[in-house]
């Protein structure tokens, strides 16, 4: 649409439109690109890797008290 007021005008809307789904492809074809080249998991892999080990297991066991979790979080 036109630059600092509402346009109506059915080419301008339409033109508008156009350009909206072009960014929407364009991100997808970004998004997509990313899962294949393995980079999304491998950064959540290496952001949850601490959370792979005994402590973590107690935790999301519902074993770990609150003082556990503090003096974790304290020594991290």
């Amino acid at each position: 649409c036109k630059l600092r007021r509402e346009s109506t005008d059915l080419e301008d809307m339409f033109i508008a439109h156009i350009g909206g789904m072009d960014t929407l492809a364009r991100g997808l074809r970004g998004a997509a690109r990313l899962v294949q080249d393995g980079a999304v998991l491998g950064n959540l892999d290496e952001r949850y890797k601490s959370w792979n080990g005994e402590f973590a297991a107690k935790v999301a066991a519902g074993k770990a008290t609150l003082e556990e979790l503090e003096a974790y979080a304290k020594a991290k």
